[in-house]
């Protein structure tokens, strides 16, 4: 359940490169205890982000066909709620980018940005 305090890390965290233009990379995310809510961060570049419980690529959306995920542009950070990470339950982020080296940063925890 979101939480209406100051972002609190329940896990460390974890850094995406999208290394190559137009290519989905993935991360397996865990956090120290129990959490579903992640601050992620887009350093450098516009990306699309997913959050997932399966090893799922995201998907650049188009005009005609929509896809899972959020815009994060450069420098932007957002708090999203999605399934829920733990020592033994492992979550699945995935980005994607037009540009190369674009960098993400994902931290499990609970509350707003």
């Amino acid at each position: 359940m979101a939480n209406n305090i100051a972002f609190q890390d329940t896990g460390n965290t974890f850094v995406i490169v999208t290394s190559t233009a137009n290519t989905a990379v993935n991360k397996e995310v865990t956090g120290l205890t129990p959490s579903n809510q992640y601050r992620i961060t887009s350093a450098n570049t516009t990306v699309f982000v997913r959050v997932s419980e399966s090893n799922a690529n995201a998907v650049l959306p188009t005009a005609t066909t929509s896809q899972p995920g959020l815009w994060l542009t450069s420098g932007q950070t957002a708090v999203v709620t999605a399934q829920q990470t733990s020592v033994t339950k492992t979550v699945y982020v995935s980005a994607i980018s037009a540009e190369a080296n674009g960098v993400v940063y994902i931290t499990p925890g609970e509350g707003m940005s």
